[in-house]
């Protein structure tokens, strides 16, 4: 049986395996060394280790949500960093109930915000979930040319 609870320290190696299979997939087909992998989401957990959660079955990882939390003037955002199932694990509901999990801890006021890759399954999802494209608001990404 699939349980959602708060992510602990000890989790993050099996985090980091997950999110390093979830990148090297088309499109992103990004290499993530192992050491990078644990540091990057070690960083959001020291962030905020209120906003991780893992979903386990039977003590295995299936899959995680990494986010955090912050005022904002009216209310407050919750930023879903990352959300990643396991590639078996994928398309059974988990990754809505990190997120329907997550929500439920934070104040009712909260927004929900995140960036995500225009034209994946990860986009299809989260308008699937309520979670359409700004109207307001466009990333930004690149190098600084001084």
């Amino acid at each position: 049986m699939t349980e959602i609870r708060a992510c602990n320290e000890s989790d993050l190696p099996s985090c980091s395996t997950i999110l390093r299979e979830a990148y090297s997939e088309s499109p992103y087909k990004e290499c993530w060394p192992e050491d990078r992998a644990r540091a990057y989401l070690e960083t959001f957990f020291r962030i905020d280790p209120k906003g991780a959660f893992v979903a386990t079955d039977n003590g295995k990882l299936l899959g995680a949500l990494f986010g955090y939390t912050y005022p904002w003037h009216a209310g407050s955002v919750f930023f879903i960093q990352e959300l990643f199932v396991s590639k078996k694990r994928r398309g059974k509901g988990i990754g809505r109930r990190l997120v329907t999990h997550a929500l439920e801890t934070k104040p009712r006021d909260a927004t929900v915000a995140l960036i995500v890759r225009e034209g994946t399954d990860a986009a299809k999802f989260y308008e699937k979930i309520g979670l359409p494209k700004s109207e307001i608001y466009a990333l930004r990404s690149g190098k600084i040319c001084a």
